[in-house]
């Protein structure tokens, strides 16, 4: 018995050849074969063309992460020299309504803008440090948030120089936003 696929649009047929007599039945359409099922070591265009697609979406991820990591180290550093000079404001205008926060003199998470304001003007005016490092920045992105995490060493007189901080970023829609921050003392285990 020989049998014979036929596509006709949509729908498939199948002849079934015995001898003399034709038999026709409709079968169930099938789904064409994914676009990059060639034959091994054989191409189609339109698979060439979907991996070209593929590669320029990955390459234009990568574009627009590398842009998002370059535009928070910024922000963050913008807002570490304000900082340095006694303006917790470089912060302020960066962090979100929704923002969390921990560093060694709370006792506990401080939530929202309203707190985080408070502690900060408590420190304005305060704070004066001459030079800083941002050391060994490393910007995580997925989506519309990215982890931004460094260590700081400020050059002057202060009791703690070195901290490790951490920041949760989010892109809304006036742009990055800090969401979460967490700084804490760098003082490895003895």
């Amino acid at each position: 018995m020989n049998r014979l696929n036929l596509c006709l649009g949509t729908a498939a047929a199948v002849l079934t050849l015995t001898g003399c007599v034709t038999e026709r039945r409709t079968v169930p359409p099938q789904a064409p074969p994914p676009a990059d099922s060639a034959l091994p070591g054989l191409s189609s265009p339109r698979a060439d063309a979907t991996a070209t697609n593929r590669k320029r979406s990955e390459a234009s991820l990568v574009a627009e992460e590398q842009k998002a990591a370059l535009t928070i180290i910024a922000l963050e550093r913008a807002a570490l020299d304000r900082w340095t000079k006694g303006d917790p404001s470089g912060f302020l205008d960066i962090s979100a309504p929704d923002i969390s926060y921990y560093d060694a003199s709370v006792p506990r998470r401080l939530d929202g803008l309203a707190a985080l304001t408070r502690l900060y003007e408590g420190l304005r005016g305060q704070v004066n440090i001459p030079t800083f490092n941002m050391l060994d920045p490393k910007v995580q992105v997925t989506g519309q948030v990215a982890v931004l995490t460094y260590n700081f060493v400020s050059h002057g007189n202060e009791r703690y120089p070195r901290w490790n901080c951490t920041e949760v970023y989010r892109k809304d829609p006036p742009g990055w936003r800090i969401i979460h921050t967490h700084w804490s003392v760098t003082q490895p285990f003895k």
